[in-house]
């Protein structure tokens, strides 16, 4: 029995393996969900290059079709680039979790020999030897830069978010002036074109909102 109790070392691999398997599969669950993206764009691709077919009087009714399926399609591609950055600011919580929780235990002499904790929770500066690595930020250039990898993830679903965003507006307002273009009174055109800002905004909210999908875990931590 006293071998099979859990030791300071077997905790300390268990914190590592659990960081690396969150930083391996951080691209990973982006690649699951950028197929949805790709369908998204795909879609509304297909259906954006329908519009100048139906710019004539007597195709009204087709473009106003038109307008609302791409008004959806982004209303899609939101909800898809929202999961995509609250998958990977999930990704980032965790694996940094396991990271202080690593520092925490290589740092404390409680847990490592006095030489182990001078170098250990990534203090790479400390090594004797060590050459601190040059970097150059310049976007330009082929060497290292400081960059955050899981940052650029997040930020690339909010680049999609903005996208999405901007196309669900442009659609709403396309589908009101249409509205009055074929002589509809002006206030159904306002209601038509608040509705749509109004399932925006209710979107946005709900899904953008921290409670959302919130992990109960990470809030305890």
């Amino acid at each position: 029995m006293k071998d099979e109790k859990l030791e300071i070392k077997d905790i300390h691999q268990t914190f590592w393996r659990c960081r690396d398997f969150e930083l391996s599969n951080l691209w990973q669950r982006s690649i699951f969900l950028s197929a949805f993206l790709v369908l998204c764009f795909t879609g509304y691709g297909a259906v954006l290059i329908k519009i100048p077919d139906y710019l004539e009087p007597k195709n009204s009714n087709s473009y106003l079709f038109i307008n609302f399926i791409s008004f959806v399609i982004s209303l899609l591609g939101i909800v898809f680039s929202i999961l995509w950055i609250k998958m990977g600011k999930g990704s980032k919580a965790w694996y940094e979790n396991y990271e202080r929780a690593i520092l925490a235990m290589e740092r404390n002499e409680k847990y490592s020999s006095k030489p182990a904790s001078k170098i250990g929770g990534f203090n790479y500066k400390n090594l004797p030897g060590y050459e601190k690595s040059k970097f150059n930020n310049n976007i330009l250039s082929g060497e290292a830069g400081e960059y955050s990898v899981s940052k650029i993830n997040i930020a690339i679903g909010q680049v999609f978010l903005i996208v999405w965003s901007l196309a669900s507006i442009l659609h709403s307002v396309l589908f009101a002036f249409k509205l009055k273009s074929i002589g509809v009174s002006i206030y159904l055109s306002i209601i038509a074109l608040s509705s749509g800002l109004v399932i925006l905004i209710i979107l946005l909210f709900f899904m953008g909102r921290s409670k959302t999908l919130q992990s109960t875990s990470l809030r305890y931590y």
